[in-house]
Formats: structure tokens, sequence, C-alpha cells
């Protein structure tokens, strides 16, 4: 099968509220850590999904629970976090927590450095998070397939 005919299979956990669309089919199904991964390649990558109210959340009063999902994510190569915000908002304390927003960013570099595999992007507002979740879901998919890691079901 050549690389462009690819079709992969996204597994979006069960307990996502928001959950994007995708132009591939997927598949409802409990994720041990992450909001989306593809079918095949759970023990490799998932993709978290935070708006910034979410975000900040889980960096104040679900800090602990947030803390134990990406601890729960180092044994992965890679957890993304898509931050439904830009690096803009936050700085510009763009949420209704007095949290400091030198506070969430410190929180964030700290986490990356701590866990090497934790990815946070920011993509600004959630119609390019969606499609830039699609484009990490096509990428990993091809990743995979030309490395032989795992053998995805496409």
């Amino acid at each position: 099968m050549k690389t462009s005919e690819i079709q992969p299979i996204v597994i979006i956990d069960s307990r996502e509220q928001l959950p994007y669309s995708f132009d591939f089919p997927s598949v409802k199904a409990a994720l041990p850590v992450g909001d989306y991964s593809l079918q095949g390649l759970e023990s490799v990558f998932a993709i978290e999904r935070k708006s910034l109210s979410d975000l900040i959340g889980c960096l104040t009063h679900d800090r602990a629970r947030f803390l134990r999902e990406i601890e729960r994510g180092s044994n992965l190569k890679t957890l993304y976090l898509l931050i439904e915000a830009s690096l803009a908002d936050i700085e510009a304390g763009k949420y209704r927590s007095k949290i400091n927003p030198e506070s969430v960013i410190g929180s964030l570099l700290a986490w990356v450095a701590r866990f090497r595999n934790f990815k946070p992007i920011f993509a600004g507002n959630r119609n390019s998070a969606q499609k830039l979740a699609g484009k990490i879901l096509r990428r990993e998919g091809l990743e995979a397939v030309n490395s032989n890691e795992q053998e995805p079901e496409f």
C-alpha cells in the first residue's frame, strides 16, 4: 500500500466531551491516556485536547489529577497537549482564574523538562486545533508505517 493511500482509524476516547471530527474513520473507545490516538498505536502516542479554560483548570484545582495523567503517558513516545488557545491568550490572562500567566507558562515548561515526551502545542483556537490533530494523527501513522514500530490497523 502506498503511504498516500493510508487511512488510519482514529480512536476517540469515550470520555471526550467535545470530540473532533476527522476526514478518516474513527471509533469511540477508552484510551489509557489522552483523547485521541490511532488504532494499533495507542502505546506509541496520544493527543490530549484542552480548551484554555480546561488547561487553566488542569494547572489549578485539577493539577494533581492532570499530573497523574501526564505520568501515565510518560511511557509513550509522544504525548501531545493540543491547546485550543494561543500563547498570547495566556500571556494576556484571557481566562477567569487568578493564576498568573507566568505560572501557567512555567508549569508547562517544567513538565516539558520533566517529561521529555510531553509536547504542548498552542493551536490558537478549536478549529485550528482540530485541523492540527488530523495532521498529527496522519503523520504519526505514516511514521509508524515507515519505521515499522508497530503494525497499525489501517
